[in-house]
């Protein structure tokens, strides 16, 4: 199967995944938002959680990489943010698993899985610049959890079309069958973007009743938003020299047959010294057709691939998110209504459940909360070059960068002046 059909399969998958559209919108409703906010995790989940996580340990590898469980002083500070976190969204921090895992090759990434089990890699923790970023993305993983996204999915649209996939994965043939298996797998392991949304609207409420700044805590997608423009502007740059070097090729082609045209039409041309011309000016011509070849195959390869994963990315765009955040922390703030939440309806509609069921996040700071975060987080919500330098020093001080990372980061924010 070529990519080509690969593609128009997923198309008709996209087309036959219609059919249960209603029933996904219905997980995501307000009334479905209530029902998973108010119920308890199930008991067969966390044994279910608990057998994974005895598996990772004694295993020490996940998705193909090592991983090794760390104790020391960035896992203590790490328990007392997440113990933050969960108590300000009314859980008992007694009742959850903290792990901090570190990675080889690093790998940036936390997640909660079977509702009481937190993983984060040392990877997330060298990455974030601040204690609020650090605290939004884990409030994120636990909003997650809180909202059950884990059951409400299996009655989503992008379970039928996971499924779909896989006969798809399994009739296709070639280097394309990974590829195929690859996006199946994908669909069957992520959240929607609906439930993304969702987990972004708690972790905004769940890291500002901590004292975090959530908008601070956006900044880790700015700084992916700002990564993907560099990746798309050099892609575009690469296109443009890729249009360039053909037209040299062609150039070179040219040459290479109008000396082996004159080769061929007299004798006296046929001399020792044109041919080592007409061999070196062809020789060349191959050469740079070759690498022509290889970068257009290449540059071609990373489009399609990005094409695909951006039908099937569960994430929304790093704007969108970056918005969102925005919206959500107005409207806990009291400087927009819930009314005003229209253009952000899964936001709209997790705090509208969080208000028809009275929860905890919704209800004032506990004073003298904000600024008492154990990894020295800022609520100031500036840009402040100094406020940012103390959190990054409050980072080196607390184990959870090294003097090296912490140079390196110092000497980014004092660029970006």
């Amino acid at each position: 199967m070529s990519p080509f059909s690969i593609l128009r399969a997923i198309a008709c998958l996209l087309f036959l995944g219609a059919f249960s559209i209603a029933n996904a919108a219905d997980q995501h409703s307000v009334e479905a938002i209530k029902a998973a906010l108010l119920s308890p995790i199930p008991e067969e989940v966390i044994r279910e959680a608990q057998s994974a996580d005895d598996a990772l340990l004694t295993a020490g590898e996940s998705d193909g990489r090592r991983v090794y469980l760390v104790t020391d002083a960035r896992s203590v500070k790490l328990q007392s943010l997440v113990n933050k976190l969960l108590t300000s969204a009314g859980e008992d921090p007694s009742k959850w698993v903290v792990r901090l895992l570190h990675t080889d090759p690093l790998s940036v990434n936390a997640f909660v899985f079977g509702g009481r089990y937190i993983y984060v890699y040392t990877g997330l923790i060298e990455q974030a610049e601040s204690a609020d970023e650090l605290a939004f993305v884990l409030g994120h993983e636990l909003g997650h959890s809180l909202l059950k996204h884990s059951s409400r999915r299996e009655a989503d649209t992008t379970t039928s079309l996971a499924n779909l996939a896989a006969i798809v994965a399994a009739l296709s043939g070639g280097s394309t069958k990974d590829g195929a298996t690859a996006i199946a797998q994908a669909l069957t392991s992520s959240y929607s973007q609906d439930d993304e949304r969702e987990a972004d609207a708690l972790a905004v409420a769940i890291s500002r009743r901590a004292g975090f700044d959530p908008l601070r805590g956006a900044d880790f997608f700015t700084r992916d938003q700002r990564e993907q423009d560099a990746a798309k502007a050099q892609e575009a740059q690469a296109a443009v020299e890729l249009a360039l070097n053909y037209e040299d090729v062609q150039s070179l082609k040219g040459q290479c047959e109008q000396l082996q045209r004159q080769w061929e039409s007299s004798w006296t041309y046929q001399t020792e010294e044109n041919a080592e011309i007409i061999n070196g000016t062809c020789a060349t011509f191959k050469a740079q057709a070759d690498d022509y070849n290889r970068a257009a195959a290449a540059l071609n390869a990373a489009e399609s691939q990005a094409t695909v994963m951006d039908l099937f990315s569960s994430h929304p765009p790093s704007q969108d998110r970056v918005a969102g955040v925005a919206a959500v922390t107005d409207f806990m703030r009291g400087v927009r209504s819930l009314d005003a939440l229209q253009n952000f309806e899964q936001a709209q509609r997790v705090m509208t459940a969080l208000q028809q069921t009275d929860n905890i996040l919704l209800t004032p700071i506990p004073q003298g909360s904000a600024g008492n975060a154990p990894l020295s987080a800022s609520s100031s919500g500036g840009n402040d070059v100094q406020v940012r330098l103390g959190e990054l020093k409050g980072l080196l001080e607390a184990g959870l960068v090294t003097p090296e990372e912490y140079a390196a980061k110092r000497q980014r924010i004092i660029e970006a002046l």
